[in-house]
């Protein structure tokens, strides 16, 4: 007996050891190169993760790690090691100077460097990262390869694309947008529209030293995209890229009451308020009264039997509602399909690339969908030794249903159906056999909550007659944008090492917001409105640049003139009206009365 007492021990301690070894604690030490001096800004990544850390001024990070991770830790110029974490808590790191990654290429204001000669705070995220992962926004392929960058999610909705935050919240009026520059020229329409697929480099400009010569425009960081180009002198190469996945919700709902908890809950909140005080009984005055208090009985029991005196639920009584599920009329399993063909080649003095994409998004919730359609044309030509120049073409159509989003709290979707009680069905049920009613045409009938007093929801009776999801079903938001700009550059050489280079660039963005709510149930009851909103945002910006790059034996010079000019022109209008004559026609022609009606042009030049 004691034998097996003991080798019971044993196992339990070697399981707690085990258990130990798995939990993560705090790693640190400091990072420095051959010589020993710290890496200020040195990246340190959790292998495998998007969890991540850099070095302060003193080469010193901290970062929570388990017994058995890998550790990766890189700097711009010097090559990437990786270390296991093993008992110790401390790990400092010698770097060695890659020389191979010194000459690498960086995109930066206005131009392009080596890693050798660059002294600001940049990260690069290469096309085999944006390859790797399914993305309708390029923002997305900065998580997880960029570290002190925070994200904020999405809004769920198909097409839409996530927050970003690199230099912290601005002063000035809040904002944490970055400054977007895609082929050298500043960029306002929105970083899904551009195919990942067309995408060179992306390279993130955080710190003062690396943004200065953006000015105030780049406060909130900067974000520089260079799309693809031929190569010349390779022929021609074609490649086709398909995706096909499934959507669905990554984090489940927190557990919620059952309907035999939900009832026992809410007698005792009604035995314990204010009225249910005043009687002379206030548990039979609960139980008698909870039936009238929450209008809804899914059980097999009568209306005045639901709850016991003791505020617990009749043994007798059994679910019969055929469906209390609210998520499950609400979501459902999404898909997205990509499909891009790209054509590239070149010759001895010119390069050209040529793509064309469609994705399609159906959301994982009801009535959200996005469809988008890309078209890219880069070409450039070396007509001489002395002058060369290029340019792209570009075009985007996106479209974008929906929900509406204007609108009460009632009309949201997950906001309605996260505060139903568990005894709430969204369909319109039998009370005697719990069966969905239906219509004339087998459709079932939602249940819009007349004869709930407040429908499960002390603070909200505003809920009575209505329906979120039946009012996502009814109404329409249809949002339709169009894309499409040009860029054009000149490099001239004057003398060796002295260029002169022009760059236009223009951009045009049309969009059309349609908005409807329908007639029978929610904001637009009794009579239905549209509200449509246009816009058209119009950018141009033209760059001279003068550079001059001379070395002298061991001594390099680089001098930089440059000029900008940028006008930016947005004009909007919007009307907003109601009673619609005839069912389905979403034109503002179909609607009598005019609630609203405004529009604004603004300018902006630089």
């Amino acid at each position: 007996m004691k034998t097996k007492f003991s080798g019971i021990l044993t196992l339990l301690l070697a399981f707690v050891v085990q258990l130990t070894f798995a939990q993560e604690r705090t790693v640190s030490g400091t990072v420095s190169d051959a010589s020993g001096l710290p890496l200020p800004g040195a990246t340190v990544i959790v292998k495998g993760t998007t969890s991540g850390t850099s070095t302060d001024f003193d080469g010193k990070y901290s970062i929570q790690a388990s017994q058995g991770a890998t550790l990766v830790f890189s700097f711009v110029g010097y090559s990437t090691k990786e270390i296991t974490v093993r008992a110790s808590n401390t790990i400092n790191v010698s770097l060695a100077e890659d020389a191979e990654s010194l000459d690498e290429v960086v995109v930066v204001a206005y131009g392009t460097t080596t890693k050798e000669a660059f002294t600001g705070s940049a990260a690069v995220v290469k096309p085999e990262s944006l390859e790797l992962r399914p993305l309708t926004s390029p923002l997305a392929a900065i998580e997880g390869n960029v570290t002190g960058v925070q994200f904020l999610s999405a809004s769920g909705q198909p097409g839409s694309q996530p927050g970003i935050v690199i230099r912290g919240v601005g002063t000035l009026n809040g904002s944490t947008d970055p400054l977007i520059i895609v082929d050298g020229i500043d960029f306002q329409g929105g970083l899904n529209t551009i195919n990942q697929d067309d995408i060179a480099s992306l390279t993130v400009l955080k710190d003062a030293a690396s943004t200065s010569l953006y000015g105030s425009r780049a406060a909130n960081g900067v974000i520089i995209i260079t799309t693809k180009k031929g190569k010349r002198g390779t022929g021609v190469t074609v490649n086709v890229n398909s995706q096909f996945g499934v959507m669905s919700r990554a984090i489940d709902q927190y557990d919620a009451t059952s309907p035999e908890q939900y009832y026992e809950a809410m007698w005792q909140a009604y035995k314990n308020s204010p009225v249910g005080q005043a009687a002379a009984d206030p548990a039979a005055a609960a139980s008698a009264n909870i039936f009238s208090q929450l209008g809804r009985n899914p059980f097999n029991v009568p209306n005045n039997q639901i709850v016991g005196v003791d505020g617990k639920i009749n043994p007798n009584a059994s679910i019969i509602a055929e469906d209390l599920d609210w998520w499950d009329a609400l979501e459902r399993t999404g898909t997205r399909q990509s499909h891009s063909l790209n054509v590239s080649g070149g010759g001895e003095n010119h390069n050209v690339f040529v793509s064309i994409a469609n994705l399609h998004e159906r959301g994982y919730v009801i009535e959200s969908d996005y469809r988008r359609t890309t078209g890219r044309i880069n070409a450039n030509l070396s007509a001489t030794d002395w002058l060369s120049f290029g340019g792209s073409i570009y075009f985007t159509d996106e479209s974008t249903t929906g929900a509406p989003l204007r609108g009460t709290f009632a009309g949201n979707p997950f906001a309605f159906a996260k505060d139903m009680g568990a005894i709430y069905s969204p369909y319109l049920l039998d009370p005697n056999t719990g069966a969905i009613i239906r219509d004339e045409a087998g459709n079932a009938r939602w249940d819009r909550g007349e004869g709930n007093p407040t429908l499960g929801i002390q603070s909200r009776p505003t809920l009575i007659g209505r329906n979120a999801i039946e009012e996502a079903i009814l109404n329409n938001e249809l949002t339709v944008r169009n894309n499409y700009g040009y860029r054009y550059n000149t490099d001239i050489t004057i003398i060796d090492g002295l260029q002169v280079s022009l760059a236009y660039g223009k951009d045009i963005q049309n969009s059309d917001n349609q908005s409807y709510e329908n007639p029978v149930v929610g904001d637009g009851d009794p009579n239905g409105r549209f509200d449509q909103t246009n816009f058209t945002r119009t950018v141009e910006n033209f760059n001279q640049i003068i550079n001059y790059n001379k070395s002298f034996g061991e001594h390099n010079l680089e001098l930089t003139l440059g000029h900008e000019s940028f006008n930016r022109r947005f004009q909007s209008h919007r009307t907003f009206k109601e009673t619609e004559t005839a069912s389905g026609i979403y034109q503002l022609d179909n609607f009598s009365v005019i609630l609203a009606g405004d529009g604004s042009q603004t300018n902006y030049k630089l």
